[in-house]
């Protein structure tokens, strides 16, 4: 985990997390392609990834991560309320996430779990 100064760090980190474990697990980046909603819809891939995950993924490749509440959301959270509520959103992307890295790559587990508690406890801590 790199090391978070602020909280644009942070949200950055937080993306690029959902979008390693998108990679890990096989799921071809969408920054190049020019019909993305096509591309998700035929890439369930082999684990069948939810809708949800996949779209998640690519607002995270964007910087735009509305299935959390947003681009800059994490700039937004000045309160342990506020920062539960963003990771409480991510949870079902990272539930799901993390089941299929299990079946993968299940030493990516831990890290990428461990990686977003750091991201957590980081913004709880400059609330």
């Amino acid at each position: 985990m790199r090391k978070i100064k602020n909280r644009y760090d942070a949200e950055s980190a937080f993306c690029e997390l959902i979008v390693e474990a998108g990679r890990v697990i096989g799921v071809p980046s969408l920054a190049d392609d020019e019909d993305d909603e096509e591309h998700l819809a035929q890439h369930g891939g082999s684990y069948q990834l939810t809708e949800g995950t996949l779209s998640a993924i690519c607002e995270c490749e964007f910087g735009d991560p509305h299935f959390i509440g947003g681009p800059a959301v994490f700039n937004f959270a000045q309160s342990v309320e506020q920062v539960n509520r963003i990771f409480e959103r991510a949870e079902p992307v990272v539930a799901e996430l993390t089941i299929v890295l299990q079946q993968v790559a299940p030493y990516h587990v831990n890290i990428f779990r461990a990686d977003l508690q750091f991201i957590r406890d980081w913004m709880v801590r400059n609330c």
